[in-house]
């Protein structure tokens, strides 16, 4: 019998092979999340409704009047998510919400405050 015939190598050879088996780490695969640069697709706004957005903000750059556009519009341009909007949301400072109402009221817009907090 030669050596490597042994009972006791043969069996220790088994065991290895054994534990190389449950010793062996998982591997794991990691692939890049590809997110969609928009949820939606633009909307299309009536060119009447962007005359009215186009005016507003002309006349508020006209008379330096500090705003920042927020809700659909803002999210889009910082997004890149379209939603659909009826509406120009604008933040205005309160110093400055008197001046912007003379203003659009002077260009002929009808102006109402529902909610002077």
């Amino acid at each position: 019998m030669k050596s490597s015939d042994s009972p006791r190598k043969r069996s220790e050879s088994k065991k290895s092979r054994r534990s190389a088996k449950v010793q062996r780490k998982p591997t794991l695969t990691l692939v890049p999340l590809v997110l969609p640069e928009t949820s939606s697709e633009p909307s299309v706004i009536p060119q009447e409704q962007q005359k009215l957005f186009f005016e507003v903000l002309t006349l508020f750059e006209k008379k330096h009047i500090p705003y920042a556009v927020a809700g659909a519009f803002a999210l889009q341009e910082h997004t890149g998510i379209c939603r659909d909007t009826k509406d120009l949301d604008l933040f205005l400072t309160q110093e400055n919400v008197g001046a912007a109402l003379k203003w659009l009221r002077d260009e002929g817009f009808e102006c109402e405050v529902k909610d002077p907090v």
